[in-house]
Formats: structure tokens, C-alpha cells, sequence
């Protein structure tokens, strides 16, 4: 709901005149999150608005969690346009599937498109998408971790919410502290390093 908002609104934006020229300040930048197919004109049209960056999902939580075939394309739509991209995650873990194996569908999906990943964000959303049971979900947000330091020489993690200030700091902080804010946020990005996985 949110990327169609955003879509018809960058619509508009690219196609009205404009009665100021808003830029964004020196030290913030414009991102956009994307979990559809976006055409390059509509990257294009981002990066006109002045977006720097499009985080793109990477794995898509349906049924037990799998590939996003769309973040192929969406990837490279982003660079020709002259975004940065970033991918992220957004786990089931619900799924039979362990957050090892669902890390590696999405790395295994990029290796195949010849698209390397040196960060992945995770996406930990709302807290109804989570079990109960504060250990199983440390348990899963550690086996993606851990797979990523399998496959990696360096694995960096943290969270943030979205909305927080904080954010550009990231700490450091453990995953018994992610999961037990799973109560609070709505939305948090664990930033997982993989060292250009390929």
C-alpha cells in the first residue's frame, strides 16, 4: 500500500510543475523501500525527486518465504537510473524453514543473477508476524547471523527503527534485544554484512 502511494505520489511529482524546488539537505538523503516491480522510468523519476537510494526486498515472506524474482530487475532498473541500491530481507519465520536457509535462497538467487551482495538488511516488522516465543525468534534472527558469518569474513549487525535518529549510529546490539523490542517497533533493520557474497 505504501509503494503505491509512493509510486502515484512520485508520479505526480515527476509530471506537475513545480512551485518550489525542495532539496533534500547535505546530511540527510532521500531512500525509498520497495517490494514490487518498478520500471526504470520510474527509478528515473525517483532519483529526479532527488532519492538517492532504493532499498530493494530481496526475499519476499509469502507462503514459507522465498526469492523476490522482482529485486533482479529492480536492482538493475535502480543502477541504470543512478541509484544506489541496498537489499533487504523480510523473513518468515513462521516458515519451516530455518533463517539459514532462507539468508541463502535469497544469496543463491542474487550469485545466480550475477548480482553480488556485500550487505543485506533484515526486515523485522510488526509483531504479529512473530511467535510468541521470545528464544525461537533469538534462535531464528541468529541462524540468518550466523549463516551470513558462514559466508562472510566479516559480519557487522544492528538495528535500528526506521524512524529513530539513532539510526545512522546503528549500535551494536544483541538479537535477545531485537526480539524483545519486537513488542515496541514497528519496523527494524538489522544490517547484516556478507563481505561481497558471489
Amino acid at each position: 500500500m505504501v509503494s503505491n502511494f509512493l509510486l502515484v505520489s512520485l508520479f505526480v511529482a515527476c509530471h506537475a510543475k513545480a512551485i518550489t524546488n525542495l532539496a533534500a539537505s547535505s546530511t540527510y538523503a532521500y531512500a525509498v523501500d520497495l517490494d514490487k516491480p518498478i520500471s526504470l522510468t520510474s527509478f528515473q523519476c525517483m532519483k529526479k525527486a532527488g532519492y538517492s537510494t532504493a532499498f530493494i526486498r530481496a526475499y519476499d515472506p509469502s507462503g514459507t518465504g522465498k526469492f523476490d524474482t522482482n529485486a533482479v530487475n529492480n536492482i538493475r532498473n535502480a543502477n541504470k537510473a543512478g541509484l544506489g541500491t541496498e537489499i533487504f530481507m523480510t523473513p518468515q519465520p513462521r516458515s519451516t524453514k530455518k533463517g539459514s536457509t532462507q539468508i541463502m535462497e535469497l544469496l543463491e538467487g542474487l550469485k545466480k543473477e550475477n548480482i553480488k551482495a556485500t550487505t543485506v538488511w533484515v526486515q523485522v516488522t510488526s509483531p504479529v508476524n512473530w511467535g510468541s516465543n521470545v528464544d525461537n525468534n533469538i534462535y531464528f534472527l541468529n541462524d540468518i547471523v550466523s549463516m551470513a558469518k558462514i559466508v562472510s569474513d566479516l559480519v557487522h549487525s544492528s538495528w535500528c527503527k526506521v524512524d529513530d535518529a539513532g539510526c545512522a549510529s546503528a549500535t551494536v546490539v544483541s538479537a535477545e534485544h531485537i526480539s524483545s523490542n519486537l513488542a515496541v517497533a514497528d519496523f527494524l533493520f538489522i544490517p547484516i554484512e556478507v563481505s561481497s557474497y558471489s
